[in-house]
């Protein structure tokens, strides 16, 4: 685990965001615009052989906070389905109030690009947001899929 993001005392913060990969500095500087301290972030780098242990030590300031995986994948790609219940299991062995994670990811898809460069910021845009929702109740796999498939209100080229 590299970059343990802690702009703020773990007492102030409300939520953990566990992340891996580039999301990181999207969401570094979508805090630094908002001016806040009350999201803190775990950049993961390397999830094989998982760092249960550390995870759990880094998570025992921040028990009280809601948890929040964020990738840049959609939901059945990237780390998210690996990560998930280590992250759960973690927050529990480290007496978290809200040990299961919720996500910020792109929704479910076929291909890992969306094909069009305003849908894909668009895209990152909203996941981005949605990490920093502090509180929302964690979305199941069958609530994921009744989702609409234009969430991001993005109008197709004709």
């Amino acid at each position: 685990m590299y970059c343990n993001e802690r702009p703020g005392l773990p007492e102030r913060a409300r939520q953990v965001v566990p992340c891996g990969g580039k999301v990181y500095y999207d969401l570094v500087a979508k805090r630094a615009k908002r001016d806040s301290d009350d999201v803190h972030f775990l950049r993961l780098e390397k999830l094989y052989l998982f760092p249960m242990d550390v995870l759990v030590e880094e998570l025992a300031p921040y028990r009280h906070c809601h948890l929040v995986w964020c990738q840049e994948e959609p939901r059945n790609m990237g780390a998210w389905s690996f990560v998930a219940e280590f992250i759960q299991e973690a927050a529990e062995l480290a007496g978290c109030e809200h040990p299961r994670p919720r996500y910020a990811v792109r929704m479910t898809a076929t291909s890992p690009a969306t094909g069009l460069a305003s849908r894909h910021r668009a895209e990152q845009a909203a996941l981005v947001a949605e990490a920093f929702e502090i509180g929302r109740a964690p979305v199941g796999r069958v609530a994921a899929r009744k989702s609409t498939s234009n969430t991001y209100n993005i109008e197709e080229p004709s």
